[in-house]
């Protein structure tokens, strides 16, 4: 492996751990915290995942940015692979919007639809990462 190879896995190692650190989270508040009840429950657990969802937001971002030129710049990226890959960007954006939405409301049904179209750009970079493993 040449340093550009040891970099692109690096970048794609922190994307992953990151996008598992946001999704996992995720899942976690929906299926431990949010049964438990009580609002100060949920709010202190919240705070905390928030220290490691901030960073890990930045990092999905930043990473991900490098690895979409690095893909787009790959003599396979076709049609395919750029309507996929614009998918995956606009599932991951709106589960962020749908995050940081501040209005008042069911911050549950939020928390869910985040938590799923985080997921579901997870597999879409499973997909992408599959079919063309190059990039």
């Amino acid at each position: 492996m040449d340093v550009n190879q040891i970099a692109l896995l690096s970048l794609r190692v922190f994307h992953s751990v990151a996008a598992l650190v946001w999704v996992g989270g995720g899942i976690y508040y929906l299926v431990a915290v949010r049964p438990q009840g009580g609002d100060e429950f949920a709010r202190q657990a919240q705070q905390r995942f928030l220290e490691w969802a901030r960073p890990a937001t930045l990092v999905m971002i930043a990473t991900g940015v490098v690895l979409i030129f690095d893909g787009l710049s790959s003599n396979t990226a076709g049609l395919t692979y750029v309507a996929t890959l614009t998918v995956k960007v606009g599932v991951a954006l709106t589960a962020f919007w749908f995050v940081s939405w501040r209005r008042r409301g069911d911050r549950s049904s939020r928390a869910q639809l985040a938590v799923s179209l985080g997921t579901g750009a997870f597999v879409l970079g499973v997909v992408i990462s599959s079919i063309w493993p190059s990039n």
